[in-house]
């Protein structure tokens, strides 16, 4: 069956496309999609390299908008379903707009997973790299693994505290993956993370953050808080430095109770007496 086949590149995305044409003695098309896509780089982006995102925001700098130029960063706090969308953001202001229906194919769905856009649908990609793969990791970080090579720390923090005081709970040193803390009751106390040098990421100098995506210590963190749910932060990590977990008591006495669970490496936490102190209750 005569065709016409033909293959093009972008951003590690290999895309290879045949079209079928008149067939002959009474032969079908050719059946079911005619684009094969790729992926043909997987390395690490260098973390001082521009965002392919930012890039396609970036190309409406020098077109007027409504009369107006305005420079252009990635807005992607949008709906799921939106996500392949380029919305941007007006830098110093405050609105947003959908500048194109889709966005360029290969662009990552998320800053923190590496699902890829093609056609204007996020497809995943598994831990080995595969387009439309299921793989995942396990609890820390090994590909289609099943927790073999693993060592999980967990605990709880119940004590009492005073009012207008930061209390640490836990501290963890890096390479600790899926944390996982979660208050147990509604409280009015609130989580916070910072590093052993006293830098707040999270809820610092009696400033509460609102619930959202927060990237520190290598990863990115999900902090969710709502007036009828406990608060909890995961990660999937891995974390790069250590870090410390506290509960802020802003306003009266409380107990708070406060779950966490750590995985980390067998062979690390087992293979090394320099960290004894690590993955410890306080600081």
């Amino acid at each position: 069956m005569p065709a016409l086949t033909y293959a093009t590149s972008v951003l590690g995305l290999h895309v290879l496309i045949v079209c079928c044409f008149r067939p002959q003695h009474n032969g079908k098309f050719c059946q079911g999609s005619s684009r094969l896509n790729q992926l043909c780089n997987t390395k690490p982006c260098q973390p001082s390299g521009v965002d392919f995102r930012a890039q396609q925001c970036a190309e409406y700098n020098s077109k007027p908008f409504r009369g107006w130029y305005y420079k252009w960063k990635p807005y992607t706090k949008v709906e799921a379903e939106d996500i392949c969308k380029l919305y941007c953001i007006a830098e110093d202001f405050d609105f947003f707009f959908a500048m194109a229906s889709k966005v360029k194919d290969g662009t990552s769905c998320s800053d923190h997973r590496g699902d890829l856009c093609i056609e204007g649908v996020c497809e995943p990609v598994g831990c080995d790299q595969v387009l439309g793969s299921k793989a995942t990791l396990d609890a820390c970080g090994v590909c289609r693994g099943d927790n073999s090579t693993c060592k999980f720390f967990k605990g709880q923090y119940v004590l009492q505290h005073r009012a207008n005081e930061y209390y640490a709970m836990v501290t963890i040193p890096p390479g600790a993956r899926s944390i996982h803390v979660q208050e147990m009751e509604i409280s009015t106390s609130y989580l916070a993370v910072r590093t052993l040098k006293r830098k707040y990421y999270l809820t610092g100098d009696w400033t509460v953050d609102w619930p959202g995506k927060f990237q520190f210590g290598g990863t990115v963190f999900d902090y969710q808080r709502s007036f009828n749910h406990p608060e909890s932060l995961y990660t999937a990590g891995p974390t790069n430095e250590t870090l410390v977990f506290e509960v802020s008591c802003p306003s009266v006495p409380i107990y708070p109770d406060i779950r966490y669970r750590i995985s980390g490496d067998r062979a690390l936490a087992q293979g090394s007496d320099a960290h004894p102190d690590e993955y410890k209750a306080g600081l």
